[in-house]
């Protein structure tokens, strides 16, 4: 009942807060939106809200809070409770225990498809007249096939000691024009990797973009105007963070951009998201102790012990992320929904 929902005093809600942020920001480091994960770690604290508190709470519309909420009940994050006085509400599925917002991976389950996709690509690329574009095309789709079928056997496989990894060749020494007739194909290409979604991006601009570099490899600002009519400021915001994300190199001699590696969408945020995890486990260690103290001085506020038993929930997920993540940096790829014990 909505009578059972509680506001925190103002003086723990940062703690709140900070807790939220994690959720919001290890979501968006594997391309979830952060307005989604904000909403559900809202859930995973309060377990029981409706449409106007979380409004309250996110300062998000009404509108948007619907959209989410629709899509956290899609992956099984929360469900409707008892509709009671007219006012709809959602508690959180405590079955749900994966740490990052997912569902099974359709690259997966599109896996024998796509065999016969490749196969049918790889013909019509040898068909292409100008020998360079035939050349660098059936070699992106080889490299892109060898990843996409043998990376997921890999994820399956007991013996895991061998590198699945196609680095790219030499950066082209500009941007090249292509043909007609490559665009067409490369459109149809790209149009089917959008369609299963093959890389997992909340962002449809951004994965343009990743579409784009995945086919051609080097592309300049202008030429991404170009093909996606996308307005410069647009395109460049997305760039930054391609660059920052180590998915493609700058270049400013020659003013372009070059992907690092074809495999980089699968499972490239090691070192960053383990430095986070690390992090942030030591921040909410800090508040732990802090609220543990006898002469806390939080103790006389409303929301006090709440926030201190999620602390410590907190903390036990990065722990067992962590041994998760250790173990298989993969592991969100290969098992999405892995379990640990209810917190």
């Amino acid at each position: 009942m909505i009578e059972e929902i509680h506001y925190f005093h103002d003086k723990i809600v940062p703690f709140e807060k900070s807790i939220i942020d994690f959720y919001a920001t290890i979501n968006y480091m594997y391309g979830r939106p952060k307005n989604l994960a904000t909403i559900f770690g809202y859930f995973l604290i309060h377990k029981r809200l409706n449409q106007t508190v979380l409004a309250q709470l996110t300062g998000y519309s009404r509108g948007t809070i619907s959209i989410l909420l629709s899509k956290l009940q899609d992956i099984g994050a929360i469900e409707i409770s008892n509709i009671q006085h007219k006012v709809k509400e959602y508690i959180f599925n405590v079955n749900y225990i994966p740490f990052v917002l997912t569902k099974k991976d359709p690259r997966v389950i599109e896996k024998t498809h796509m065999k016969e996709f490749f196969k049918e690509y790889l013909s019509k690329g040898s068909k292409l007249k100008d020998s360079f574009e035939r050349a660098h095309f059936l070699k992106r789709i080889q490299d892109i096939q060898f990843i996409y079928i043998y990376y997921f056997d890999y994820l399956y496989k007991e013996d895991k000691n061998w590198n699945f990894e196609t680095v790219n060749q030499a950066p082209l020494e500009e941007v090249y024009n292509f043909s007609e007739d490559f665009k067409l194909l490369e459109s149809s290409f790209i149009e089917y990797l959008i369609e299963i979604d093959y890389f997992q991006e909340s962002d449809e601009k951004m994965t343009w973009l990743n579409c784009y570099f995945l086919t051609r490899e080097c592309l300049s600002l202008p030429e991404l105007q170009k093909l996606t009519s996308f307005d410069k400021r647009t395109i460049k915001k997305r760039l930054d963070k391609l660059v920052e994300d180590r998915y493609v190199a700058y270049y400013p001699q020659k003013k372009y951009y070059r992907m690092h590696s074809l495999t980089h969408s699968f499972g490239s945020m090691e070192g960053k998201v383990l430095e986070f995890l690390r992090n942030s486990k030591k921040k909410f260690k800090g508040f732990l102790e802090e609220f543990n103290l006898p002469t806390s001085p939080y103790c006389i506020y409303h929301g006090y012990h709440h926030i201190l038993v999620q602390l410590q929930h907190v903390i036990d997920k990065i722990d067992v992320f962590i041994s998760h993540y250790e173990e298989d940096p993969l592991i969100l790829y290969k098992n999405p929904t892995y379990k640990s014990k209810p917190l």
